[in-house]
């Protein structure tokens, strides 16, 4: 005769083990597809901000670099 003791604790097992694999599948997909990549050659000293924002996309923030704004 099985305890019972047993089989709830190797349900509360399988139970845990399954709740967590399916969190870390979940962690893993955010649901949103990768960025293209950007061939920086593309770009030289003499390409306007316009032209690096429409092809790059909008700046994430801005530092400030030997006293000039420089977009990240």
């Amino acid at each position: 005769m099985i305890d019972r003791s047993v089989m709830t604790l190797k349900a509360i097992s399988k139970t845990l083990f399954s709740s967590s694999a399916l969190l870390l599948l979940a962690a893993c997909s955010s649901g949103m597809p990768a960025p293209e990549p950007v061939l920086l050659s593309q770009f030289n000293q003499n390409t306007d901000r316009f032209g690096v924002v429409s092809t790059v996309g909008k700046a994430e923030g801005t530092i400030q670099k030997n006293g000039r704004s420089c977009d990240i």
